[in-house]
């Protein structure tokens, strides 16, 4: 019988370690992905940005306008394939609210370069979806002209914008048009014909600050208390600046289950329900909702009313 207890107590622990580990809301920050643009190259010159201080660059530009923390996750040498890889180890590491992703600008290749224009596609499709499946808002950019030797890559950058825009329309979400404001303006491009110069970052730094702005939602209320039995309850959605960007909801605990709008544009209601607390102690647990946090906080149920069966008590 001691043995019998001694087991239950130890399910009892682990369900609550479980239910702690998967409580993990979303950070109010903003991770931002990319190549050698995003790094700063060439006044960042390493492979990252790691240690390099570059306050005209467009990532701190963007932590500056926005007044939220950013982590520039950028490596110079990336494609979108190498994007693709790393997205869900920045999404599990940071837990972003918001990742910016500039990528492409690596991808055509002379011998390949029709394909790599799909795979590119294929590849940001990927990334921006893996995003909002985790409840963290994707703000994509469309990728600046290239000049010089590199020249050659135009037709093709159009067609990677031209699919950047009918995915993030396709997706309700918010897009940096870096192409369009900079097409054929040399003058904020450095000589080596790829790399912006810092008034280009500045012009980067805004179209990416506006387009964040774009997609901005409150919800109300943004939390709730439940007793441990459990229970339903709603959030109202509102757009801040009018947007019809598309938001969804998402839970990070199984035992809060979204039940009704799990996603859409605009304004709209979340439903949701609290399951039985039968971890022995009071919990909390969050959804993202319009990349906004709702913190659930549960207590405990009361004592089982068994457990003096099982110490053998009568």
């Amino acid at each position: 019988m001691k043995r019998l207890f001694f087991l239950f107590f130890c399910f009892l622990f682990l369900h609550a370690a479980v239910a702690q580990a998967q409580t993990q809301p979303l950070q109010e920050i903003i991770v931002s992905t990319g190549d050698s643009i995003t790094v700063g190259y060439p006044f960042c010159p390493g492979a990252t940005a790691d240690g390099c201080i570059c306050v005209g660059c467009y990532v701190p530009r963007v932590m500056a306008l926005s007044g939220i923390p950013t982590t520039n996750v950028g490596y110079i040498y990336s494609e979108t394939a190498y994007e693709r890889n790393m997205i869900n180890t920045h999404l599990n590491q940071y837990k972003p609210a918001i990742l910016t992703i500039y990528s492409g600008n690596n991808d055509i290749q002379y011998n390949s370069a029709a394909q790599d224009v799909s795979n590119a596609i294929s590849n940001l499709a990927y990334i921006v979806d893996r995003c909002l499946s985790y409840g963290t808002r994707p703000v994509i950019a469309t990728l600046g002209p290239q000049f010089g030797q590199w020249a050659w890559r135009l037709p093709y950058i159009l067609q990677i914008n031209q699919g950047i825009r009918q995915l993030a329309a396709s997706r309700g979400i918010a897009v940096a048009d870096i192409g369009n404001a900079l097409w054929g303006q040399q003058q904020y491009f450095t000589s080596d014909g790829i790399h912006p110069n810092l008034s280009g970052h500045e012009i980067i730094a805004n179209l990416f600050y506006q387009a964040i702005n774009q997609c901005a939602y409150d919800i109300s209320p943004s939390s709730a208390y439940f007793s441990g039995s459990g229970g339903t309850g709603s959030v109202s959605v509102t757009p801040r600046t009018g947007s019809l960007c598309s938001w969804k909801a998402v839970s990070h605990v199984d035992w809060i289950v979204v039940t009704g709008a799990s996603g859409g544009a605009g304004s709209g209601t979340v439903s949701y329900q609290v399951a039985y607390n039968n971890t022995g102690r009071e919990r909390t647990g969050t959804l993202t909702i319009a990349w906004r946090t709702f913190t659930v906080i549960q207590r405990k149920a009361p004592a089982l009313t068994f457990l003096p069966l099982l110490l053998g008590e009568e």
